[in-house]
């Protein structure tokens, strides 16, 4: 339910880094926590596509380059309030907001549930497409605790959708 170690190693430390480039760039607020920090411009990415790339070049001026896998993962972002229902012995399942999609979900280094505690929650968090796999990015706030009422409307719900063809296990290209 996590990447291989050495790639979730690859990820976090380009993340991290690029990410705090981006802080930095954006002129983003002093003093937070870094994982505070990494949210706020994780933000900025999203509001601001195009910094990713000065943060990238200026990472690179400085001799720090990040691995351009890093680079795709974070242009793929997707940052939502997404419903992750469950553990299956391979992935966590995220459905989309929105309700039209749902994923297979890896985490980096721990599995979802360990972090939160248990599944059925609604969270904020970015999900990634990362060595052919979706991945949760780590960074997780605003979560919500889901009703047995819920999850079970969301099960069927999810159901429906793989029936659909809308459960995506990997990225296509």
């Amino acid at each position: 339910m996590v990447i291989e170690p050495k790639a979730a190693q690859t990820f976090v430390n380009g993340y991290s880094r690029l990410l705090a480039e981006v802080h930095r760039l954006s002129n983003g607020k002093t003093g937070l926590k870094p994982l505070n920090m990494l949210a706020a411009a994780r933000d900025v990415t999203i509001a601001s596509p195009s910094i990713v790339e000065s943060a990238v070049s200026k990472l690179e001026e400085n001799g720090s380059p990040v691995p351009q896998e890093v680079v795709g993962a974070i242009k793929s972002l997707q940052l939502k309030q997404w419903v992750y229902l469950r553990d299956t012995t391979t992935y966590s399942v995220f459905l989309e907001p929105s309700g039209k999609d749902a994923y297979a979900v890896l985490g980096l280094t721990n599995r979802l549930r360990d972090i939160l505690g248990g599944s059925g929650v609604s969270l904020q968090t970015g999900v990634v497409e990362f060595c052919g796999r979706f991945v949760c990015d780590g960074i997780v706030s605003n979560p919500v605790w889901l009703g047995s009422n819920y999850r079970k409307d969301f099960a069927a719900h999810l159901a429906a959708l793989k029936k659909e063809g809308k459960f995506h296990a990997s990225p296509t290209r």
